[in-house]
């Protein structure tokens, strides 16, 4: 079953969802290559993380606060 795009009205736990349909054995293997615990992780590469997503962080002034409060939302 494929997922419909993110849209502004779902919830973190629908986010973060959408996040591991989208990530990659490559991204999770180069995440490992780097010390990091890819046990949990949704292996989803900031450009490969849809513009509605990353809307849901605007607060943050830097696309790499951005991307932390994804990775921290996926635990």
């Amino acid at each position: 079953m494929t997922m419909p795009l993110p849209n502004p009205d779902w919830t973190a736990d629908e986010i973060v969802a959408h996040l591991k349909t989208i990530g990659t054995t490559a991204s999770r293997a180069g995440m490992a290559r780097f010390g990091i615990n890819i046990a949990e992780v949704a292996g989803a590469s900031f450009p490969d993380i849809p513009d509605t997503v990353q809307e849901r962080t605007s607060l943050y002034k830097t696309p790499a606060e951005k991307f932390a409060e994804c990775v921290a939302a996926i635990g």
